[in-house]
């Protein structure tokens, strides 16, 4: 029976050594594979974003060109900061303190878009400025060539007018007695009486346009009298002939009706 139980406990002290031996092993995995993804991931983010900031400098984009091509690289650069953050977290997730491991992938993902932001900014601003300029190049070489063929009536039309001076001008009335003051002392504009001035007189017409215009007006009287006399009588002839016709018409029924009643 102590033997027994001796072979018992030697078996059972066996097993508690090679579980300790069995559970030390994965975490010692554990703690190594993921820094070392974590430190891999973080360098080929660092390097594609350093990269990029080499090749497009701030104040390198002087043209459209090299604003689409900066703005393709960015575009390119972050698929592959996105790529590179999604393996990260992938390595993260057998990690013991997997929350501190995520945290630390998503702060160099913010790091890395950080630095291809500006030039992204840089990039879409040039590329406003230029259009900016191209429409008021074409508005000018619109406004020139209108202006070209505009004629010369329309030219005059386009002349400014000089601005009215600002002669009259309203006081503004405000609260309290010299407002009130002045608005009484101000007269009543149908009680002020402007100056008479005196109409330029008008040159005296020759002599001989005179006498043109009275002969002319002379002629067109009488030819309106003359006009309104062969109306009038157009007019009563016109009358007379109807008076006649209706006369003849009435006679004639007359004979008619004095033949339909004669006896036969």
């Amino acid at each position: 029976m102590p033997s027994r139980s001796n072979q018992q406990l030697a078996t059972c002290l066996l097993w508690l050594a090679a579980s300790a031996a069995y559970c030390q092993a994965p975490v010692a995995a554990i703690d190594d594979k993921p820094g070392a993804a974590k430190t891999a991931g973080a360098d080929r983010i660092t390097d594609t974003a350093a990269d990029l900031v080499r090749r497009h400098p701030p104040g390198a984009i002087d043209s459209v060109g090299t604003a689409d091509a900066a703005l393709a690289d960015v575009s390119r650069e972050r698929a592959l900061v996105e790529a590179e953050h999604a393996r990260d977290e992938q390595a993260c997730a057998p990690a013991f303190f997997m929350t501190r491991c995520v945290d630390s992938a998503k702060e160099r993902r913010r790091a890395a878009l950080a630095r291809l932001r500006p030039i992204e900014i840089e990039a879409n601003a040039f590329k406003r400025r230029d259009r900016v300029v191209e429409r008021d190049r074409l508005l000018d070489e619109k406004r020139l060539k209108a202006e070209e063929e505009a004629t010369p009536e329309q030219r005059a039309l386009k002349v400014r007018k000089p601005e009215r001076p600002d002669a009259d001008r309203t006081v503004v009335e405000g609260a309290g007695p010299d407002a009130t003051a002045l608005k009484a002392a101000k007269p009543a504009p149908s009680n002020v009486r402007k100056p008479h001035v005196a109409k330029p007189s008008t040159p005296s017409i020759d002599a001989a346009t005179q006498a043109r215009n009275m002969a002319s007006f002379d002629r067109k009287a009488a030819e309106s009298l003359q006009r309104q006399k062969e109306v009038a009588a157009k007019k009563a002839e016109n009358e007379r002939s109807h008076a006649k016709k209706q006369a003849e018409h009435n006679a004639k029924q007359q004979a008619e009706a004095e033949a339909a009643r004669a006896p036969r």
